[in-house]
């Protein structure tokens, strides 16, 4: 199992890699990479918000039966 999500990490790796070769990424997906690190952090910090609200939800829920 683990070796294969090594594989698979390695061949989505190598996949860009051999797709782009020495060349430089367009510029329109250069400015598109510049929001990835902002849309990461936003779903964790959002996930991180929903799980603690659904946490406390439960244990209104608990408290009141």
């Amino acid at each position: 199992m683990i070796a294969a999500l090594g594989l698979a990490t390695f061949a989505t790796r190598l996949s860009f890699l051999a797709l782009l070769g020495e060349g430089e990424l367009p510029a329109w997906l250069r400015h598109l990479l510049h929001y990835v690190p902002p849309a990461i952090l936003a779903a964790i910090i959002a996930e991180n918000a929903a799980r603690r609200a659904t946490a406390a939800a439960i244990r209104r829920l608990k408290k009141a039966w």
